[in-house]
């Protein structure tokens, strides 16, 4: 993350799984954007995530 998106700059992590990228982009500074196609990894990284953001976090949900 520190290396390939600078400072205040957005984050793409499309197959997020538990969402460790995510909150580390959070951690540096950075916005972030995270995806994937297994219901249950969106709903480890959403856990996880909302556990640190609070009532700010929510996920969207696309239908397929």
């Amino acid at each position: 993350v520190l290396s390939s998106c600078p400072p205040g700059g957005t984050v793409g992590d499309f197959f997020c799984g538990s969402g460790t990228t995510l909150e580390a982009a959070r951690d540096s500074g950075r916005r972030w954007i995270g995806c994937d196609l297994e219901p249950a990894a969106v709903e480890l990284a959403a856990r996880r995530l909302g556990k640190r953001l609070g009532a700010g976090f929510a996920v969207e949900e696309v239908p397929s």
